[in-house]
């Protein structure tokens, strides 16, 4: 599970500090950048709540004692996954905007 935890977590530090430097007045963009967090992060979850039932057999099923947790999760990370916009539509909005600046960073490099 940790090697797709911690590049979701490297992702969200990154993303995080690119916000901060916005603030500051970086003028970065981060729609598409945001838009595939989600996506590698609801994926984590999928991937972490099915290991997690993996290893705890039945008892990640039941919905009361110590897999009730794990239950909760793997039933709601669906409505996480959609919510706001699925996998499909966040995957096109990132390659979207990536297409955006990555057209604007050529233009100004052209003109030096």
């Amino acid at each position: 599970m940790g090697r797709v935890i911690e590049p979701a977590m490297a992702f969200l530090e990154q993303l995080t500090w690119l916000i901060e430097e916005n603030r500051r007045g970086g003028g970065v963009r981060i729609g598409g950048m945001t838009a595939m967090l989600k996506v590698v992060s609801t994926r984590c979850l999928e991937f972490c709540v099915r290991e997690a039932q993996q290893v705890m057999g039945g008892v990640g099923y039941s919905r009361g004692g110590r897999g009730g947790r794990v239950e909760a999760i793997s039933r709601d990370v669906r409505v996480m996954a959609v919510g706001g916009g699925s996998e499909e539509i966040m995957d096109q909005l990132a390659i979207r905007e990536e297409t955006k600046d990555l057209k604007k960073y050529n233009a100004a490099r052209s003109k030096l």
